[in-house]
């Protein structure tokens, strides 16, 4: 194949510091679609830190070869705080992610077991 990856549309954001991306995806081997695989090869495609880039979204097509991924680049990476919280989860792994859904769980439980003592 001979490129993997094609800029679909470009979007320059200077009041989020950001550049939006539309990617079309022609990866034989499905397994570099796994976000973090992804995120780690688009760090070396676009020359920045992978902490700088968020993946939205990757669609495929049912049957097709090729996939397409919504993309944000932060030129400023202190601002990507303001991607939605569901989103920066996807981005760490598994079993991070899973410790901190289970911690926040765990105060959820706490809060409502004091709540129902002062009652």
């Amino acid at each position: 194949m001979s490129e993997e990856v094609q800029v679909v549309y470009k979007l320059d954001n200077p009041y989020l510091a950001r550049t939006a991306y539309k990617l079309k995806l022609n990866f034989e081997d499905k397994s570099n679609l796994q976000r973090l695989k992804l995120r780690e090869y688009l760090s070396k495609y676009f020359n920045v830190e992978k902490e700088r880039i968020i993946i939205k979204k990757i669609v495929t097509n049912f049957g097709g070869l090729e996939s397409y991924a919504y993309v944000n680049v932060y030129h400023k990476p202190e601002l990507i705080k303001i991607e939605p919280r569901y989103i920066l989860l996807r981005h760490l792994p598994r079993e991070e992610r899973k410790k901190i859904l289970e911690e926040e769980k765990k105060k959820k439980l706490e809060l409502k077991e004091t709540k129902k003592e002062k009652k």
